[in-house]
């Protein structure tokens, strides 16, 4: 009971201290416009970020794939009839995709959507504050299916082990919706050449 009144006083020293730093603001608040500019702008730390995580991811399945195979040569040398070598090699390849991975995503995109280059900076922000608020949210998208495809490979890691079930599915699923996300303006100027929307 002591704790929760503690962690009350806590949150309510919180609030007060944000209600006095209310009034601190000079000039006037920004506009949507440059608002959604400026979200729109703060998305390329992230992208960096997310993808400098899948090459120490990768990195990391990489060697884990690697003590694998040694722990299957040791295995092969005592009893030749209980190893397994899919797993290891699960590990490896996975690896290796996420360590290419920025190489592996602009290959896949240049063989389904025909697109040499996609990053968050593709997009140029106009002059309209509609277009600016588009643009944010196309390379907001653009992240969530940078994170998506790199969870998909992920995934992929856990089908080796006995006993998942539909893992295979979930990480394709994952690997082939980033894809689609990552060339968010292609996806969408696919869905309107096949409903015929203008």
């Amino acid at each position: 009971m002591f704790s929760k009144a503690k962690l009350g006083l806590k949150t309510l020293a919180l609030i007060g201290l944000t209600f006095l730093l209310s009034g601190c603001a000079s000039g006037t608040l920004p506009s949507f416009d440059t608002v959604m500019t400026n979200i729109g702008n703060s998305i390329a730390p992230f992208w960096s970020m997310v993808t400098g995580g899948a090459y120490l991811f990768g990195f990391a399945l990489f060697m884990r794939g690697m003590f694998m195979l040694k722990i299957y040569g040791e295995m092969r040398t005592m009893m030749s009839g209980q190893s397994n070598l899919k797993g290891a090699l699960i590990y490896l390849f996975v690896g290796t995709v996420l360590i290419f991975s920025q190489t592996i995503y602009s290959s896949l995109l240049l063989t389904t959507f025909n697109a040499t280059a996609t990053s968050p900076l593709q997009y140029e922000s106009g002059t309209a504050m509609s277009y600016n608020a588009y643009i944010s949210l196309l390379r907001f998208v653009q992240l969530i299916g940078l994170i998506s495809f790199i969870r998909g490979w992920i995934l992929l890691t856990h089908a080796s082990n006995p006993g998942q079930q539909n893992t295979f599915g979930k990480a394709l699923t994952h690997i082939i919706g980033g894809l689609l996300a990552i060339n968010i303006q292609g996806t969408i100027d696919v869905l309107k050449g096949t409903v015929g929307m203008t």
